[in-house]
């Protein structure tokens, strides 16, 4: 502001009227008030002074001397100065003289700000290149908007970090866990993001590359729009372009050509639209639509409860037990005991109900809310209990084959696993009268000649009706097939794994040697997390079984049975 008011008092003030430059010793004359160069006063009163009189360049005003000095330099000095006059002179003077000292190129080579007069003497090597500084800030503007989203993105790490660092301490690993798992999603949503965000520009290029039929009349509305627009913004830039300005027209250079590149297609596309005729509509994707319409969260925090009690209630009892599977619903805890053959009852808290005793007990399964079906080792049949005031064998299946895991599939069949040194191991498919539906064997090999499963034990059915299996083997496999026994998915964890269950669409898997239970996505076998971790207390967690958010485990060789509330 200060420089501008300088130029305009300068030219309409500060213009001598006679030599039409600025003002040298200026000297005022009395009367009519009309300045002058003191040299130009001087010059003009040695020219026309007659009788001790002359008369003023500007409006010929008399001019009378009041004394008998002849020397025009000498009367002319003679008179003052405005004082008005003098102080925008002052002014102007300082602003020029701090305006020549100041820097006003940039060496992109010598990377200094430097004078015009520096810029012409000093810089002179075969590298330097000295611009006026608004050029070379419009230059170097793309980049200092990159280094500045690139520090701000920094921030964001260090911040995460210092939080991690101060914000972590005396937090559990599950916490910890938690963290790094809503992280992941975090990513994974980032990821998401930005690839939809490509595909929007790219349909935008698709819509802009046609040319929808029109009128001529809708072609005229569209083009005085256009124009408006256009006009608008010309109009803006043109009032905003000024020496004042220069800051903020820097600031916002780096969004005028966007906007006029966006205005030029436009108007492009309004001059093209009567060249060719075509309609188009946008139709988005239904899954997309479903997505915003269910409104759905990012997630929810859920706390995990954890308790356990001893599965031997008597301790008169054999100290050694083995507690080879576990069955839970909303009532009952069974489990069964194969080292002492014996299978326990218990409240959905852990309180005791009741046992019996039954020859080569192995894996259980719920076929009713107080009915249980029960493999038996070396043996052909499978064994139905029913879950009374007290415990007690209703009826026996025979089979062609001695099952070792069980799930009860529906009405009338069940998926049942075996394995013996005399036959190739594998899944079958039985009706309630052992016969034999479908079969699935273990010499059905994935890529190259890796076998898919080798020792098949547990298994469990998922809320859509399939069936997942562990591989207790190498192959360290839990895999997914239909009621038919095709396969769907196979998943490599990161240890053997051992009991699986299934409650809502979460699939749990034990790894004993891990120490951990992991919640894998029944629909595709993706690790969700860890549900149990070494930290919690249970040392090589073996059967589980889940149901209504109650996740019951029990340990490898221990009487301890672990209830988790997920």
């Amino acid at each position: 502001m200060a420089g501008r008011l300088a130029k305009n008092v300068t030219e309409e003030f500060l213009t001598c009227p006679v030599c039409l430059e600025r003002f040298k010793e200026p000297r005022t004359l009395p009367g009519c008030e009309h300045s002058f160069c003191l040299a130009c006063l001087a010059g003009h009163i040695d020219r026309t002074l007659s009788d001790d009189t002359f008369r003023c360049p500007v409006d010929r005003a008399e001019i009378k001397l009041t004394n008998d000095v002849k020397d025009p330099w000498v009367i002319a000095a003679s008179y003052d100065v405005n004082p008005t006059l003098d102080g925008f002179l002052r002014v102007v003077h300082n602003d020029i003289r701090r305006n020549s000292d100041a820097p006003s190129f940039y060496c992109f080579a010598c990377q200094t700000l430097t004078t015009a007069e520096a810029a012409v003497e000093g810089h002179k090597g075969d590298d330097c290149e000295c611009i006026k500084l608004s050029k070379a800030y419009t230059r170097v503007l793309p980049s200092l908007v990159g280094y500045r989203q690139d520090l701000e993105k920094m921030l964001r790490e260090t911040d995460r970090l210092r939080w991690q660092k101060n914000g972590t301490t005396g937090l559990s690993e599950s916490q910890q866990e938690v963290l790094q798992q809503i992280e992941l999603y975090e990513s994974k949503l980032e990821t998401f993001y930005m690839d939809t965000k490509e595909k929007v520009s790219l349909l935008k290029g698709e819509v802009l590359e046609y040319v929808v039929e029109q009128d001529v009349g809708e072609v005229e509305d569209d083009m005085e729009a256009v124009r408006d627009q256009i006009k608008d913004a010309y109009i803006d830039l043109n009032d905003a372009i000024d020496d004042e300005n220069m800051g903020c027209l820097l600031m916002s250079f780096s969004d005028m050509k966007p906007k006029i590149t966006k205005l030029r297609k436009r108007l492009n596309s309004t001059l093209g639209k009567s060249s060719r005729n075509c309609s188009f509509e946008f139709v988005p994707d239904p899954k997309l639509q479903e997505l915003f319409h269910n409104q759905l969260n990012f997630g929810t925090l859920h706390s995990i409860e954890h308790f356990n009690f001893s599965g031997q209630p008597n301790p008169s009892e054999a100290s050694r037990v083995n507690f080879y599977d576990v069955a839970v619903n909303g009532k009952y805890i069974i489990i069964t005991d194969g080292e002492n053959g014996i299978i326990r009852r218990f409240l959905i808290d852990g309180s005791y109900v009741d046992s019996m005793s039954i020859t080569n007990p192995c894996r259980i399964t719920f076929t009713a809310e107080s009915e249980i079906a029960v493999t038996r080792f070396f043996k052909k049949k499978i064994t139905t209990i029913t879950l009374g005031r007290k415990m007690h064998v209703k009826d026996h299946m025979k089979t062609k084959r001695s099952y070792v895991g069980i799930c009860f599939l529906s009405h009338d069949k069940f998926a049942a696993t075996f394995y013996s040194d005399d036959e190739r191991s594998g899944i079958d498919i039985i009706s309630k009268k052992g016969e034999i539906q479908h079969s699935l064997l273990s010499n059905t090999s994935g890529a190259g000649n890796d076998p898919l499963f080798l020792v098949p034990m547990f298994l469990t059915k998922t809320s859509n009706g399939n069936i997942v299996f562990c591989d207790f083997s190498d192959t360290r496999h839990v895999m997914c097939v239909s009621d038919a026994l095709s396969p769907l998915w196979c998943r490599q964890v990161e240890s053997t794994p051992c009991g699986v269950t299934c409650d809502a669409d979460t699939v749990y898997v034990s790894l004993p040697d891990a120490n951990h239970v992991i919640a894998l996505d029944q629909k595709d076998g993706e690790k969700l997390r860890n549900i149990v971790k070494p930290t919690d207390g249970v040392k090589r967690p073996y059967a589980t079984s889940a149901c209504g958010g109650e996740l019951v485990i029990t340990e490898d060789e221990s009487d301890k049975i672990h209830i988790f509330r997920v």
